[in-house]
């Protein structure tokens, strides 16, 4: 059998390793695997432990769509397996980013100028709101 991908992993003070071979791509990478694998055996949550599943559980909460004020701004925010895809869309012209997790509802993302723009998620009277370059959106 060939493996194409594998991921070896341990805790040295608690004498724990794991190693995860996959033989196919599989949705969810080999190290959450791995990762998931040692939380189970040291009895805790899988889910509270490895940050992928806990980011996870952040994401649901801001996807969806976002617009401005009379519409002249839209976003489109999915789940990615590295943190959100964000469809970028401003006077017709569409743009597609990858933003990483900064923490619980910041991410970042690079510009094709290679500037770092922060992108923040926040709840304010009930409605979920983004601000991304310039512009505030409200999640729709």
């Amino acid at each position: 059998m060939a493996v194409n991908t594998v991921w070896m992993g341990g805790l040295k003070d608690e004498k724990l390793s794991v190693c995860v071979g996959c033989n196919l791509d599989p949705k969810r990478s080999t190290k959450i695997i791995g990762k998931s694998i040692m939380s189970i055996l040291k009895d805790k949550n899988y889910k509270n432990t490895v940050y992928s599943y806990s980011q996870e559980n952040n994401t649901s909460k801001i996807t969806g769509e976002y617009k401005s004020y009379d519409n002249i701004v839209s976003l489109k925010v999915k789940n990615h397996t590295n943190g959100i895809k964000i469809k970028y869309n401003y006077s017709g012209k569409q743009i597609e980013y990858i933003a990483f997790p900064k923490d619980n509802f910041s991410y970042y993302t690079v510009l094709p100028n290679g500037i770092k723009q922060p992108i923040k998620f926040y709840k304010y009277k009930n409605k979920m709101y983004v601000e991304f370059k310039r512009w505030r959106l409200q999640k729709q």
